[in-house]
């Protein structure tokens, strides 16, 4: 058994500056990016180079294997529902949704909504990505918890109802999932991940594997075309030739892939933008409560009060994190900012 903080001892944790991309923190990259639109010129909408330190696994929605496919897939795909910036739960490619019972759930499409291939958005297409996402042969990451669907059905071209074996509250977390279009995996011999089709902002050019992913602007967008023409993504693992190309101007954005130590000197360039705000994850000690000295709660206590995390933040972190109660973001909408911490004190820990 594993415990953090949390336990007993009070919570010792750092939340750290975006450092992995869900939820506010894809929102806030997208959102960074169409700003960068707004210093091309008007009328000559311009791209954009963003160098990534890996390249991104898997762009199917249906398989969300690592942080740069996640961004990715944010760009080039809409859920059913979306997170906020408040981390709320709200409508993307639906206008509404509504609990019929405890166990069955209505939801009604947007109209008009057009993916990158041309077609309309229907139910048919929700149906499609939900049926195989329950297909145990899929081997979908998200299987565990579309399995749990028994029935799904469309009331009508834009009406869903689907039923749950029980009463499941995470539920409406996974209808963030990027809807692909009916008959996807039967519309060519290339692997859906490949081509990829979606509704979002941007759509898929092409890519060199291990080098470059290019998307353009969707003109159709449901929600406004971007005002940027399109999007590359430039695999650069070396941190510094990362950097060297950003202060050339090889690069237009770096997004969390500068070490802290250059962040620090970046910041203080007057030709360079820095934007940061507080991520959801975070750094956390965790105790093995298999050892006998651990179980003790008071050793415990003695080791949360004698980390100095104001020190930490300073010189390890470079002022990119700030101190965390738990392993809730303060934008989470269940954070609970009333919680007793350790604060730093080596006289009580030795004591």
């Amino acid at each position: 058994m594993r415990s953090g903080f949390a336990c007993a001892a009070g919570a010792t944790w750092l939340r750290v500056s975006d450092r992995t991309m869900s939820g506010k923190a894809r929102k806030f990259f997208i959102v960074f990016l169409f700003l960068l639109a707004g210093c091309a010129r008007q009328g000559a909408p311009r791209d954009f180079t963003v160098a990534i330190e890996s390249y991104p696994a898997n762009l199917d929605p249906r398989y969300p294997n690592d942080a740069y496919s996640s961004k990715l897939q944010q760009l080039i795909f809409n859920g059913l529902l979306k997170f906020d910036e408040e981390m709320r739960l709200v409508p993307d490619l639906v206008e509404g949704y509504e609990y019929r019972s405890d166990t069955r759930l209505r939801l009604k499409l947007r109209a008009g909504v057009r993916f990158h291939d041309g077609h309309e958005l229907s139910a048919k297409d929700v149906l499609y990505t939900f049926k195989s996402l329950m297909d145990p042969k899929k081997r979908s990451p998200l299987y565990d918890t579309f399995r749990r669907i028994t029935e799904i059905d469309a009331v009508d071209d834009l009406t869903l109802e689907i039923e749950l074996e029980e009463p499941f509250a995470p539920f409406l977390t996974a209808l963030t999932v990027g809807i692909i279009p009916h008959g996807a995996d039967e519309a060519s011999p290339l692997p859906f991940a490949q081509r990829p089709v979606g509704t979002g902002p941007f759509q898929w050019v092409g890519a060199r594997t291990d080098q470059w992913i290019r998307l353009k602007a969707f003109p159709d967008y449901f929600e406004g075309a971007p005002s940027i023409g399109g999007l590359q993504f430039k695999t650069i693992r070396d941190d510094t030739t990362r950097v060297l190309q950003l202060l050339r101007g090889e690069v237009d954005l770096v997004q969390n892939a500068v070490p802290l130590v250059m962040a620090e000197w970046l910041r203080r360039k007057t030709d360079l933008v820095m934007a940061s705000d507080t991520g959801i994850n975070y750094a956390y000690l965790a105790f093995n409560l298999r050892d006998p000295a651990l179980q003790d709660r008071r050793v415990r206590e003695a080791v949360a009060l004698a980390i100095d995390r104001d020190k930490l933040i300073e010189h390890r972190l470079k002022g990119f994190a700030k101190k965390a109660t738990g392993i809730l973001a303060p934008s989470n909408w269940s954070y609970e900012k009333n919680v007793s911490q350790y604060d730093h004190n080596p006289e009580r820990a030795k004591a």
